[in-house]
């Protein structure tokens, strides 16, 4: 396998996994990058809408991470963590180990854009309703500038996840009651969770009246 190979990797091999890493990208239509360490030869492939580019790269900027950290500690040898940039929504990372040894061989990064978030956006902001999604773990993966959990304190963020275990309930942001209801991913246990003013909602049901 070309990611445990120590030898210098051949011209055709590596055709084959810039190849790979082209139909993998492009397999999906809400990619924004995707990011391959070849970690026995210090070289990184990065694929874009643009193509691709190559270059090396530090084992100890890899490796120091929090990211390498929690995708080569895990039993799943994935993460998935904020995205600190505009238009993505998160990044999953996934180590690559050799079996014998558990040594981590490569490391796959993927940006996923905030596409999907948008769509759900447009039937999701009416009456003062926000979004906000986490991971596994109960970090907070996003939530859009200017909603109240942007800027929660941890505190505040841990109680909500502790919550959200259940299908809804109340929680008060900033003299605001607010039903939040929770919807858990079957396969990686990511929440998104809708945050709508109880005032809006006994708007609606007075005018109803």
């Amino acid at each position: 396998r070309i990611v445990e190979k120590e030898s210098p990797i051949l011209p055709e091999e590596e055709t084959y996994l810039r190849n790979q890493i082209k139909a993998y990208f492009y397999s999906r239509s809400d990619l924004e990058r995707f990011d391959f360490y070849l970690m026995n030869h210090q070289w990184m492939y990065s694929r874009t809408r643009e193509g691709i580019r190559k270059q090396n790269f530090l084992l100890r900027s890899v490796t120091d991470t929090d990211y390498y950290r929690e995708c080569t500690s895990n039993s799943y040898f994935h993460a998935i963590l904020p995205a600190n940039e505009p238009d993505v929504l998160f990044h999953y990372y996934h180590s690559l180990l050799r079996i014998r040894t558990k040594e981590p061989q490569a490391l796959a990064s993927v940006a996923v854009d905030d596409s999907y978030w948008r769509g759900l956006l447009k039937n999701h902001t009416n009456f003062g309703e926000f979004l906000c999604l986490f991971n596994a773990d109960g970090l907070l993966l996003h939530a859009d500038p200017g909603t109240p959990l942007a800027d929660a304190s941890p505190d505040i963020l841990n109680e909500i996840y502790a919550l959200s275990g259940q299908t809804s309930f109340y929680y008060t942001l900033d003299g605001q009651r607010y039903l939040v209801t929770c919807a858990e991913g079957a396969s990686y246990q990511m929440r998104l969770m809708s945050f709508l003013p109880v005032s809006a909602i006994d708007s609606q049901i007075a005018q109803i009246r």
